[in-house]
């Protein structure tokens, strides 16, 4: 791996950037659709408190040392846990590659609780929140057990990353999963007509993401956020 300075212009009102790199040429790309927006977003950017107490030593610098090192400039605010790379689902479009790998990978609890205890013993601020996602979290059947130990361990805000298969046809599980302490379905939502699903995850699965919002609305406490995978000329036009 090699880091590459890029040189950020200003181009048409877009924020352009532009990288030569001596092996495969130059590349000139998109970095902001919109400069004025770019010009906002930066009067809002701020650097808050960092790790006192990094996992890693920086070796190479930023970005080539994994881990949380020294040259983090920020806290964590919402620590991310994959439990399961297997999903019920096989999308022409996904995101995490789920069907692709070959191989399943899915940390044990013990490894999954350790990993929790790991993010809270961040300091000087651990993060107060945490989402669970693969793959399809809702496949693994740890997953309650998972949400009532973030919470014991004191992540006030958990929230899943789900396709809400499973939540669409079972409402007695999504009941389980509300009285273990989840808080927010992160929710697979590619479109408001059945074309845009067809597309990006193979059939019309529509109806279920109805139901997993009605069954939400039904067993307590929960809000949900729709995430669309936006692909142009398919759902592009249902954004607003």
């Amino acid at each position: 791996m090699n880091v590459i300075d890029a040189t950020l212009y200003e181009e048409d009102g877009k924020v352009m950037y532009k990288k030569t790199c001596e092996k495969h040429g130059e590349f000139i790309d998109v970095y902001w659709g919109d400069a004025d927006m770019w010009r906002k977003a930066q009067k809002r950017w701020y650097k808050t408190v960092g790790l006192d107490n990094p996992r890693t030593k920086t070796v190479k610098g930023c970005p080539e040392d994994c881990g949380q090192c020294p040259e983090h400039k920020s806290h964590t605010a919402l620590g991310l846990i994959d439990i399961t790379n297997r999903c019920n689902l096989r999308c022409p479009i996904c995101f995490a590659v789920a069907a692709e790998g070959g191989t399943v990978y899915e940390p044990s609890p013990e490894q999954v609780l350790e990993m929790m205890r790991n993010l809270r013993r961040n300091h000087p601020v651990c993060p107060p929140a945490l989402q669970f996602a693969g793959g399809e979290p809702t496949v693994s059947r740890h997953l309650p057990q998972y949400i009532k130990w973030a919470k014991e361990l004191g992540f006030n805000y958990v929230m899943i990353a789900s396709n809400a298969i499973r939540i669409g046809k079972n409402k007695a599980y999504l009941q389980e999963l509300c009285d273990a302490g989840l808080s927010t379905i992160y929710m697979q939502f590619d479109g408001v007509t059945p074309e845009p699903h067809i597309v990006t995850r193979g059939s019309n699965i529509l109806p279920i993401k109805k139901q997993a919002m009605q069954n939400a609305r039904e067993v307590g406490d929960l809000s949900i956020v729709l995430v669309p995978t936006v692909v142009r000329g398919v759902n592009d036009d249902e954004i607003g």
